[in-house]
């Protein structure tokens, strides 16, 4: 199945960037779905959701998976598990990076962007 996923545009220090988003319902803790926004990207080896927003979201995950993402902008705090989602009607679970906000003094740091 082929799905088009309209550019989405989003204002940068130069201008404009277009990037590709989708709003896809993800199971949350109480067994209904909810909408989140993803951007997706094509290199990642694994969906990654910021642990602020899944919480926000009511999204489950566990903490006991734990590691280390690294990234082009640095390094930050992870814990794999799952994310369901639906898409097209079909579901899916999806390993999941789900990130810690890198504090301001570490490599790369800044925050990740819910």
């Amino acid at each position: 199945m082929q799905i088009k996923v309209p550019l989405c545009p989003r204002r940068v220090a130069n201008g404009l960037s277009f990037r590709p988003e989708v709003t896809l319902r993800a199971r949350s803790r109480y067994g209904d779905f909810v909408n989140i926004r993803f951007v997706l990207d094509t290199g990642a080896d694994f969906t990654a959701v910021p642990v602020a927003l899944a919480e926000r979201q009511g999204i489950p995950f566990r903490r006991t998976n734990r590691g280390l993402a690294r990234g082009l902008v640095g390094a930050t705090e992870k814990y794999r598990d799952s994310l369901h989602v639906v898409i097209a009607g079909v579901a899916y679970d999806w390993p999941c990076d789900f990130l810690e906000a890198p504090s301001p003094g570490s490599p790369g740091g800044g925050t990740l962007q819910p």
